[in-house]
């Protein structure tokens, strides 16, 4: 019996069908061979939900640590729990109790975030207590701010290159282009497949139909380096640019576009009725301009979130400026992580991250809770 039943879990893990995960997101999925084999195991002595590691923080470090080919751009270490974001480094705190009067946290009020924190974290913040390793909900999949990974050359050839372009809204998802005939980078072919690199997940260019397909049913797609329709999904929502050059048979790159794989839907909307995401577990600090007045009277105050620019109407609010007083994104704003932006209903949320004109101040709008230092002048990780 317990032969079969380790046989039963290994197949669910490796099918990928185990628990309702079968829709994984990029970038835990398999474009660059990450599995649910990579995080789990059958041995006896494992961690919380039979992870490989002990500890949720361990198994997430074990790819987002500095150097690592899966996730080094995104690396975490564990001197950086003691940083205090405003003090000292750039991270939210992991690795503490909910709840500290200081700066106005207790334990969150949403179920999930709190089963995890006595499930992974033993009482304590840790990684999956904000992200869902495995995607979540159709609701959450592409909240946050969309990240393109870098264009990947895995079998050189020629000394074209290609581009990628995401439109708003799309499923995080990973992709393979190869050339099938060489040539220029207007009469090049190419095959593509998402995810896997595999011959059955391999799709080809249907002409007369205008769509892809399987590519033992459609032969590969022409290239055509002014094209503004080299789409390669049939929703439409990914499209690639063949810059100028030689192009070679087999040969290959990979990319993948994803989101931060939040537990729930960022901050939207008022203090009571919107969405809550850092208000679940810093309700203290989701104050309005209205509470008990806005004079000192030895209570905690906080800079209001949940409402409008101007939601007081002492008129000395306005759209927000760049740190040097310049208009944000404007052609002398070299550095959009500094912008402060303002977040609308959460269907907009599905669409763009944030905007830098309308919607309600919320606590994204000035602060991000990794890799941001104290100084809107430099660069920060996004």
């Amino acid at each position: 019996m317990k032969t079969l039943i380790l046989v039963l879990v290994g197949v669910l893990l490796m099918s990928g069908s185990a628990w309702g995960v079968s829709g994984l997101s990029e970038p835990h999925y398999d474009n660059r061979g990450v599995s649910c084999s990579s995080c789990h195991g059958l041995v006896v002595n494992m961690g919380p939900r039979g992870t490989r590691k002990q500890t949720n923080f361990e198994l997430c470090r074990d790819c987002h640590n500095q150097g690592s080919s899966f996730a080094g751009a995104l690396y975490f270490d564990s001197r950086f729990s003691n940083y205090t974001v405003g003090i000292s480094g750039a991270f939210h705190k992991w690795d503490v109790y909910t709840s500290n009067s200081r700066f106005g946290a207790s334990a969150p009020s949403h179920s999930e975030m709190m089963r995890v924190i006595n499930d992974y974290g033993e009482g304590k913040i840790t990684c999956s207590v904000c992200h869902n390793q495995h995607g979540g909900s159709e609701e959450v999949r592409r909240a946050g701010r969309l990240r393109k990974k870098a264009v990947e050359e895995v079998k050189p050839g020629g000394t074209g290159t290609i581009e990628y372009e995401v439109l708003p809204g799309a499923y995080a998802k990973g992709w393979y282009v190869e050339i099938v005939g060489g040539g220029s980078e207007t009469t090049a072919t190419y095959k593509v497949s998402f995810g896997k690199a595999r011959s059955t997940y391999w799709m080809g260019w249907n002409t007369g139909d205008e769509l892809w397909e399987s590519i033992g049913l459609s032969g590969p797609r022409q290239a055509n380096y002014t094209s503004d329709n080299q789409f390669i999904d049939n929703e439409k929502t990914v499209k690639i640019t063949f810059r100028a050059g030689t192009y070679t048979a087999g040969q290959r790159w990979r990319f993948y576009y994803g989101y931060p794989l939040l537990r729930a839907l960022p901050d939207t909307g008022d203090n009571v009725t919107g969405k809550r995401f850092c208000r679940d577990c810093h309700s203290q600090r989701a104050q309005t301009h209205y509470r008990d007045g806005n004079v000192w009277d030895g209570k905690m105050k906080s800079h209001p979130v949940g409402v409008p620019l101007n939601a007081n109407g002492g008129g000395y609010d306005r759209k927000p400026l760049d740190v040097d007083g310049r208009q944000q994104a404007s052609s002398f704003d070299n550095n959009s992580t500094n912008d402060l932006l303002l977040f609308g209903d959460y269907t907009a949320m599905l669409t763009t991250f944030g905007n830098l004109t309308s919607g309600d101040v919320q606590c994204l709008t000035c602060h991000a809770p990794h890799w941001t230092d104290s100084n809107s002048q430099t660069v920060d990780l996004r």
